[in-house]
């Protein structure tokens, strides 16, 4: 198992993913026009050439962050949309969650590992699949040729989930308060002409 170290970029946040192999968490990338506006809201690093998103998704219990909580911030795009969080300090994007524990899951953006490109990928391996690839920006030819996420990659993902939830991973979240179960800061919802 990997104990691997995760850093903003000016590196007053930090912390480690505990744990972490592929059998235990999903790659994929991620299209989708939410995705693009957070991180266009950041500055656009995390995007690649096609306007995706790398994430490692892994049970929010193997996160823990060792110092800068208090510059962790956190975004949604709409009322009701995914909780974004990020560095405030450096505006580095960390990752997603659902906007309530009881769905144990985290999507931590590629940026947010203090990993080299090559540690990366023999870690977690390559790309699973891209998912809401419609959105995908760029050529359209390299679009199509995109491995798309298949049913095999959402029953892995799904039995992850369902797995996290039966171990009680939602009471070990990084990013909620244990006991009360509310975010660990308030969610400012981006007005439509910010994004």
């Amino acid at each position: 198992m990997n104990d691997i170290p995760l850093k903003c970029r000016c590196g007053q946040v930090s912390g480690i993913a505990t744990g972490l192999k592929q059998k235990n968490s999903n790659r994929a990338v991620c299209h989708c026009a939410d995705c693009q506006a957070f991180a266009r809201h950041l500055g656009g690093e995390a995007l690649d050439h096609l306007g995706g998103t790398d994430l490692i998704q892994f049970s929010p219990a193997r996160l823990s962050f060792s110092s800068g909580q208090d510059q962790v911030a956190c975004l949604r795009l709409t009322d009701k949309g995914l909780f974004r969080w990020y560095a405030r300090c450096c505006n580095t994007p960390i990752g997603n969650t659902m906007p309530t524990p009881a769905l144990p899951f985290v999507g931590i953006i590629h940026s947010f590992f203090d990993l080299s490109d090559d540690e990366y990928v023999i870690i977690f391996g390559p790309v699973t699949g891209h998912v809401f690839t419609k959105a995908a920006t760029g050529d359209p030819q390299e679009v199509s040729m995109l491995k798309k996420a298949g049913p095999g990659d959402w029953l892995k993902l799904v039995s992850l989930l369902l797995s996290w939830k039966m171990k009680g991973d939602s009471k070990r979240h990084a990013f909620f308060d244990s006991s009360t179960g509310k975010p660990i800061v308030t969610a400012h919802v981006l007005d439509n002409g910010q994004t």
